[in-house]
């Protein structure tokens, strides 16, 4: 037997929708530092209020600037990391696996992703 649709589950519907959405334009906080780590260890932490370059051992290139961050190149195959694109909002991550480099925007007080 089919049922009828009623209008309270098209409310309900509606409610849910904008619940998800809303949390999606909530304002993010802005990061302080990146970390970048090297297979599980830190190799640098920088300040996102100077613009600098990081070089890594493997040949891979981080550039901070204008308070974001993007892998601008990279030796993995396939360039993933490179086409993340920039990143500034705490908590934010760029991941690259063959290399397994990880650059991750860090703020204070609060962790981003918690709150």
């Amino acid at each position: 037997m089919r049922e009828k649709v009623k209008i309270w589950d098209f409310v309900l519907i509606a409610i849910l929708v904008a619940l998800c959405l809303s949390v999606w334009f909530l304002p993010k906080e802005q990061g302080n530092t990146v970390s970048i780590s090297v297979d599980g260890t830190v190799v640098a932490v920088k300040n996102l209020d100077q613009d600098a370059v990081v070089d890594l051992s493997d040949g891979t290139q981080v550039l901070v600037e204008n308070r974001t961050v993007r892998v601008v190149h990279s030796t993995c195959p396939d360039h993933l990391c490179e086409q993340m694109g920039k990143i500034s909002a705490c908590g934010q991550v760029i991941l690259c696996v063959p290399n397994r480099i990880s650059v991750e925007i860090r703020g204070e007080g609060v962790d981003g992703l918690v709150g």
